[in-house]
């Protein structure tokens, strides 16, 4: 064997290029990422909006007492939109009740149950927390929750709380 062969590879513009230091500085392109996501905040708050209000429009008036599985289903791929854009814009309260609500709806499509009473109890809850509603602080955004648990845990959908008492504690 007289020596090792050498493989050699064609030289494209891509390679030059990737070899060469050049572009923006993380930081700037961090800033400017951040921009583009911030200048879309206005639409994405009126996008929430829209979503809760056809929430309300697919359970109906307080008259409704069922809705149908494929207003369910809907209100899973709306309340999925709200999920993506309250965690965008750092909305976490919004963000878990609407989580709740797509647990809440996916367990009443398993049971073929389509309860409108407990769906707009999480319609008004979103309402209460979307912009531009002033925030709530902490506590009262735990208790909040903590209720909605509550209806979760009497439709079996798990909650990751053991037990809940009643309100007074029993």
């Amino acid at each position: 064997m007289k020596g090792t062969p050498t493989i050699t590879r064609p030289q494209t513009r891509f390679i030059a290029l990737s070899r060469r230091s050049g572009g923006i500085s993380r930081h700037n392109a961090i800033a400017t990422a951040e921009a583009a996501v911030e200048s879309t905040r206005d639409e994405s708050i009126g996008g929430i909006q829209e979503g809760i209000k056809s929430i309300a429009t697919l359970v109906g008036g307080p008259d409704s007492k069922r809705v149908s599985i494929e207003a369910m289903q809907e209100i899973l791929q709306l309340t999925d939109r709200i999920i993506l854009l309250a965690g965008t814009f750092g909305f976490q309260t919004l963000s878990t009740i609407a989580m709740r609500l797509c647990d809440l709806s996916s367990r009443l499509i398993e049971l073929d149950r389509g309860d409108a009473k407990a769906i707009r109890v999480f319609v008004r809850a979103l309402r209460l927390v979307a912009p531009p509603s002033p925030a709530l602080s902490e506590t009262d955004g735990e208790a909040m929750t903590h209720q909605l648990m509550r209806i979760l845990h009497h439709y079996g959908v798990p909650t990751g709380l053991s037990q809940i008492g009643n309100s007074d504690g029993k």
